[in-house]
């Protein structure tokens, strides 16, 4: 259901991947060095959990997009982007090839080497001659214009079946100039049965989509499509946890969590050892500052944002719904103004990661989760002064005073 903790090993219940067919005699004595020196894991579906919600809605929108040259599903952590993928995968709608990306993967000869290495999955003799131009790169090798040409060249060597090639976390990887060109090129020269599923915590800020677009060859699910919809958490907790919630607690879930996948697995795993009492209380006691849902938050969400980011995620917590001129003056120092444009860049950052939303699709106002808003005004009490926070308050209020009553009284009460 969520992204908690991958590992190479196979939940328990799930066969996990096929085993790769044996590598004919021309593989053996040419280029078999390339799977020998791989991650074998980047290039496999991830595992699927026995208590995984078959979420159908989901899963029949990837099936009618299927043709669409490019789809990308984007969200932040936690959100089941890797495990509904690898559901999709499973049902062999159409052959999928794997590629789950890291850092080291910014450089194209590494990203070229794990696509032959994904389509030798499928086709054990993917690629030769390709493969044989990046053992020659070098100041005076193939270059990568030359070497991404040869292996379009080979995608045929697949076979006529579609092929969706699914390009994990690329988010990682997302500002390498290198890599959004390959796949650039990727979409715009391969044959027409391969198509690529992108999955990402923000949409490619570089990736070039205009014409495609243009031609209806761009899908796209968003944060707010894989949010999990009321019946569908009731169903995850009845049939798929086996701990049915009363009617009340799963309203009070809804609205805590609000579809959060991440947040839902960690409730499950803090209340099926407790008692209908405890679960009640633990329900209405909820929150992102503590326990195991604040550990998550802390490795997954903050720590990958960049300093000034993170800065202005936590100190602009304080604040009920996120506006330019109110975030200027919470980020005010003194005599020192944090640049207007310098805000709208930290605001649209934050909304094209995910952690900020819009409380409606006209609303100029973005807010953060109920629960990620409590974890960052925890980090917030750790790294500020109660008189810093007061500051913070009156500053508010002064900005909204003309601007807003509702809000410069929130903020006068508030400090």
């Amino acid at each position: 259901m969520s992204e908690l903790k991958r590992s190479g090993q196979d939940a328990k219940g799930d066969p996990g991947p096929k085993p790769s067919r044996p590598r004919s005699a021309s593989t053996r004595a040419g280029v078999d060095h390339l799977l020998d020196s791989i991650i074998r894991s980047k290039v496999q579906p991830s595992p699927v959990r026995a208590q995984t919600l078959t979420r159908d809605r989901l899963l029949d929108w990837l099936t009618e997009h299927v043709p669409d040259r490019l789809k990308l599903i984007t969200a932040e952590a936690g959100y089941g982007k890797t495990t509904l993928m690898a559901d999709f995968s499973r049902r062999e709608i159409v052959r999928c090839l794997w590629y789950k990306l890291e850092t080291s993967d910014r450089e194209w000869v590494t990203f070229v080497n794990y696509l032959i290495a994904a389509g030798r999955q499928v086709s054990p003799d993917f690629a030769p001659g390709t493969a044989g131009m990046l053992q020659q790169t070098s100041a005076v090798g193939p270059s990568r214009e030359a070497v991404v040409g040869s292996l379009i060249a080979e995608l045929p060597l697949l076979g006529e079946e579609p092929t969706l090639l699914i390009l994990d976390d690329f988010h990682v990887v997302d500002e390498s100039d290198d890599i959004q060109r390959i796949v650039e090129r990727l979409l715009e020269r391969a044959p027409p049965g391969f198509t690529i599923l992108l999955s990402s915590r923000r949409p490619p800020p570089q990736l070039r989509m205009g014409r495609l677009k243009g031609q209806g060859e761009v899908s796209h699910l968003s944060t707010d499509d894989l949010r999990f919809l009321p019946g569908e958490t009731a169903e995850l907790f009845a049939s798929t946890y086996g701990h049915p919630l009363d009617p009340d607690l799963l309203r009070e879930v809804d609205t805590r969590t609000e579809g959060w996948g991440a947040s839902l697995q960690l409730l499950y795993s803090s209340i099926r050892a407790r008692g209908p009492d405890e679960i009640r209380d633990f329900i209405h006691s909820m929150s992102g500052a503590e326990g195991s849902l604040y550990d998550f938050l802390a490795e997954e969400v903050l720590d990958h944002l960049s300093e000034p980011l993170q800065r202005f995620v936590a100190e602009t917590s304080l604040l009920q719904r996120t506006v330019p001129a109110f975030a200027a003056a919470v980020l005010t120092r003194g005599t020192t103004q944090v640049p207007i444009p310098s805000i709208l860049a930290w605001i649209d950052e934050a909304e094209r990661m995910g952690l900020l939303g819009r409380s409606s699709t006209t609303s100029v106002s973005r807010r953060f989760h109920p629960l990620l808003r409590e974890f960052l005004q925890r980090r917030l009490e750790g790294t500020t002064s109660p008189d810093d926070r007061r500051q913070m308050h009156l500053r508010v209020a002064r900005a909204a005073e003309s601007l807003d009553r509702l809000t410069a009284c929130h903020h006068l009460i508030g400090r």
